[in-house]
């Protein structure tokens, strides 16, 4: 099945003991890890302001023209993920890549996008299990 919105494509395979293994493939996670080698990554943090802070009036979030133009593979600065921890958390937390943090604070206004929060944006570097396990360490 293809989901067009979201551009994934799910396999079904029913295995030897009939159970149903899916497995969802998104074609832009190749050029995703190709771009994240050679573009930095930034992660925003978006809290809510003060209730006193609140008052400014700021125009309606394009979300979907966001979606259109930063989450192209090729765009600068680029949308990759959005995360919100829970219910009882209003932060949101989105992953970036961008030259710089300025360009994302821009394209973050120029939609609309969690204008009425308070931003601070910070390159970061990902790592995980894989990179530890290839990572040859010293003897200690």
């Amino acid at each position: 099945a293809v989901d067009q919105h979201r551009k994934t494509r799910t396999t079904l395979d029913f295995g030897p003991d009939h159970l149903l293994n899916a497995q969802v493939i998104r074609p832009d996670d190749v050029s995703l890890e190709r771009n994240r080698q050679s573009m930095p990554l930034y992660m925003a943090v978006h809290a809510p302001q003060n209730a006193e802070e609140t008052e400014t009036v700021h125009k309606p979030t394009d979300l979907h023209g966001l979606a259109l133009e930063a989450g192209d593979v090729n765009a600068s600065p680029r949308w990759i993920k959005a995360y919100s921890p829970d219910l009882h958390d209003d932060r949101i937390f989105t992953l970036w890549e961008s030259d710089d943090a300025e360009s994302i604070r821009q394209a973050m206004k120029t939609f609309g996008f969690l204008q009425e929060m308070e931003t601070t944006v910070f390159q970061v570097t990902e790592w995980g299990p894989d990179d530890v396990l290839t990572t040859e360490l010293g003897p200690s």
